[in-house]
């Protein structure tokens, strides 16, 4: 869509990149919303432009990036060759082997200076691979600081004691989580954490035995490469 508003400035020349993360979110809407943007609904509600594969009355925006951009790019070489088919493209993969040519996948990765355990100052104590009691030591910090109990030391934190941080810009989402965790406020195995705290997710990384992924898929997501960093590092 916004190469038709760079048009109108007079910006023929402009490039687009175009990155997406999860191919099975692609905002479908009914063609009619075009003529909200000032968009020709007739010329972008077409097979080769903007149409959803499933109702022709719609339009795909992910399907109209595809096709508009001159770069598209995703988040690893891996999963760009899982969304050229038909069980990984949700529906846009034959579009993505249509442009494959201009269709790519560059490892998504995470700054490894700031998140490193040798080094990092959010962290009680820092710590190696070959460090098993700095990592300890971090779990001992991190029970002592959200409450919960160590009377167990050999307890992993996640199997046997549950530490959840985030929060949801979803009102009634985050209303649901604060009852949770009004409802286990008391018990010692459990701490939910429903605000953005960075120093306090650095302490979980380097703290848990464990990592649960809330998600279905998540390609290339950074999370398990941060944990990943904290554990084997």
């Amino acid at each position: 869509m916004i190469v038709h508003w760079i048009k109108k400035v007079g910006l023929n020349s402009a490039r687009i990149y175009f990155t997406c993360h999860n191919f099975e979110y692609q905002g479908t809407a009914s063609a009619s919303e075009l003529a909200s943007c000032g968009l020709d609904a007739q010329e972008l509600n077409r097979p080769d432009r903007m149409q959803d594969k499933t109702a022709h009355d719609s339009v795909n925006p992910v399907k109209g990036a595809i096709v508009f951009s001159n770069i598209v790019m995703t988040v690893s070489p891996t999963y760009a060759q899982e969304v050229r088919i038909a069980e990984g493209g949700k529906g846009l993969h034959s579009t993505l082997n249509s442009h494959t040519r201009k269709f790519m996948g560059i490892l998504n990765g995470i700054n490894t200076d700031a998140w490193n355990p040798r080094t990092d100052n959010f962290l009680k104590v820092q710590y190696s691979a070959n460090d098993k009691q700095g990592k300890a030591e971090n779990k001992a910090a991190m029970r002592r600081n959200l409450g919960l109990s160590s009377a167990d030391d050999q307890r992993p934190v996640m199997g046997g004691q549950f530490v959840l941080l985030g929060s949801c810009p979803v009102p009634h989402i985050q209303r649901e989580f604060e009852g949770i965790a009004n409802q286990f406020q008391n018990y010692e195995h459990i701490r939910l954490i429903l605000k953005y705290d960075e120093s306090l997710s650095h302490a979980i990384y380097a703290a848990s035995d464990m990592f649960i992924i809330p998600s279905i898929f998540e390609p290339c997501g950074l999370t398990q490469c941060l944990y990943k960093r904290f554990t084997l590092s």
